[in-house]
């Protein structure tokens, strides 16, 4: 993101020689930074009118080509971002409370505080991301991808949230939270998720003829610590 924000500033300050840049490159950064212009200005304003135009600034980004944008601290409450593309973003304590983020991809994304509660981020993909602080209160996390995410000091993130994901190979969690999704969903925690799921089929199955009643954590009891091989 670095090196994308050093070239637009560089194209403005006129460290790159205009003449040398053909028609068309000189026209795309031009659009570039009016876009991210236009979000920087709108940054802070907690209005829908303010929500709707950083939106539309991020569709145009997108169809440039462009997914590293810096959201951060901008008002995003109820804004429709289905099918967005923000990875490697910095959206650093933005709100986005009821924001539809289905589909989207938020990969190596920084989300750190950001306001999530009741958001819709179904299929979204934010492996490699940092959520830490972020608050998740009834947010819809079906399906989504959260290898090697950071989930530490979430506020509001439940156990009912997390068993809906997709995966949660390699993620940061909190000690405790950690340890009921090892006891609970151990296939979260791994690349075998099919091995480890026939494997619990089997022990409930075992534990019925023996007149045993299924509980996920005897069954998921031997596979503690199969975040890394089972």
């Amino acid at each position: 993101m670095k090196n994308l924000f050093s070239r637009i500033a560089n194209f403005y300050k006129g460290q790159e020689k205009v003449e040398e840049q053909p028609p068309e490159d000189i026209e795309f950064w031009d659009r570039i930074g009016r876009y991210f212009n236009d979000i920087d200005i709108l940054r802070g304003f907690q209005s829908r009118s303010a929500a709707i135009k950083i939106r539309a600034s991020i569709i145009k980004l997108n169809r440039e080509g462009i997914s590293e944008i810096d959201l951060s601290n901008c008002w995003l409450k109820d804004c429709d971002l289905r099918n967005v593309s923000l990875q490697n973003s910095m959206i650093i304590e933005a709100d986005l409370r009821g924001a539809l983020l289905v589909d989207a991809d938020l990969t190596d994304t920084v989300m750190v505080g950001c306001d999530l509660r009741g958001a819709d981020l179904e299929d979204a993909d934010i492996a490699g991301g940092n959520l830490c602080g972020a608050v998740l209160y009834n947010a819809y996390l079906k399906n989504v991808g959260l290898e090697n995410c950071i989930l530490k000091e979430t506020k509001g993130l439940t156990l009912k949230q997390l068993s809906t994901v997709k995966s949660l190979l390699d993620a940061k969690l909190d000690p405790s939270m950690e340890k009921k999704i090892t006891a609970y969903y151990p296939y979260l925690l791994t690349n075998n998720r099919e091995q480890v799921l026939r494997r619990m089929r089997n022990r409930r199955i075992a534990g019925r003829r023996r007149g045993i009643g299924f509980h996920p954590g005897i069954a998921a009891g031997s596979f503690k610590g199969a975040s890394t091989s089972v």
